[in-house]
């Protein structure tokens, strides 16, 4: 199914996204660069271009994250692991091989046991 969104009505669909709550990314110009970023509005947005400079998996693979937090106390250590680093995500003017390459990385992050951070931030 394929539908159209008009360019005047491209802004008010951004902005209802953000209102809702969801981290927007998409091609954003920066000197003389094309990156795929989180926006806030359409006017950022610079769908002109064919092919982004980066990759969209840096969006779901960051290059560092908190994965566990850990208090020691006298002779009792307690950890916790981190909530909500999974923020509901909409991409637009992704690559359509970084699009292809999220259902491959499925497997390999979960083929023998679940990788949980993977699978919340891909669910988001």
């Amino acid at each position: 199914m394929e539908k159209t969104l008009k360019k005047e009505k491209f802004n008010s669909l951004i902005t209802g996204l953000k209102d809702q709550g969801y981290k927007t990314i998409a091609p954003k110009k920066d000197s003389n660069l094309v990156m795929l970023d989180e926006v806030q509005s359409a006017d950022e947005i610079h769908l002109d271009h064919v092919q982004t400079n980066n990759s969209i998996k840096e969006f779901f693979l960051p290059k560092t994250e908190k994965i566990l937090s850990y208090r020691i106390e006298k002779n009792k250590v307690s950890m916790e692991e981190p909530e909500g680093f999974a923020v509901k995500t909409v991409v637009f003017g992704s690559r359509p091989c970084d699009a292809a390459s999220l259902p491959i990385m499925d497997k390999v992050f979960n083929w023998d046991c679940t990788d949980k951070f993977w699978v919340q931030r891909r669910e988001a």
